[in-house]
């Protein structure tokens, strides 16, 4: 009930697709050093004791960087790093901390191999719970998709090979994706019968 809700909300609305240029030094591999930094910030606390709040470093904090590595919160950090990568270097870049990076997926997974992308990884604004802001430099074009084309456009879709069943291989999502085919192709069916 409640997904149809949505699904219902989602079609009534124009819809935007946005075309993004990354600068090259943005674009990292899955297991990059800088990668491991933001997404590591997922597992520090909120608050503001010992999770990540940029606002109470010190200027010398801000300008030297073994003063910030020094810092009891990059520490922390550092842990949770290490923890996962035992080699990485002790020396993290107060700037990482506010990047956001295309990260190219390690191909493993059924789902990131059809979907072939890659994926925004935000870092931090002040605080933990204020992600870094996309540049408008990046933004290069925004398409308005009309609500009244969204049907044919998702109809075009499948003719290319592009359908939920396709990009979401999991077992469940094929289930009900036929479903859902299964069920207008009975629908229509009863309609002429009738």
């Amino acid at each position: 009930m409640k997904k149809e809700k949505i699904k219902k909300e989602y079609q009534s609305e124009d819809g935007f697709v946005y075309v993004f240029e990354i600068p090259n030094e943005y674009v990292k591999y899955y297991d990059s050093d800088t990668v491991s930094v933001i997404s590591n910030i997922a597992r520090r606390p909120y608050n503001t004791n010992s999770g990540m709040d940029l606002t109470s470093l010190t200027n010398s904090e801000r300008k030297d960087i073994d003063a910030f590595n020094d810092n009891l919160r990059i520490k922390r950090l550092l842990h949770e790093i290490q923890d996962e990568k035992p080699y990485f270097k002790p020396e993290i870049l107060l700037e990482h901390l506010s990047e956001i990076l295309c990260v190219k997926p390690l191909m493993k997974n059924r789902r990131i191999i059809r979907q072939d992308g890659a994926f925004l990884l935000f870092g931090i604004g002040k605080k933990k719970t204020e992600p870094s802001k996309v540049s408008e430099e990046w933004v290069k074009k925004i398409i308005r998709v009309n609500k009244n084309k969204k049907s044919d456009i998702m109809k075009d879709l499948v003719l290319m090979g592009v359908s939920k069943d396709k990009v979401y291989p999991e077992l469940e999502q094929v289930g009900e994706y036929l479903k859902e085919k299964y069920l207008k192709t009975n629908n229509k069916t009863d309609a002429k019968n009738e």
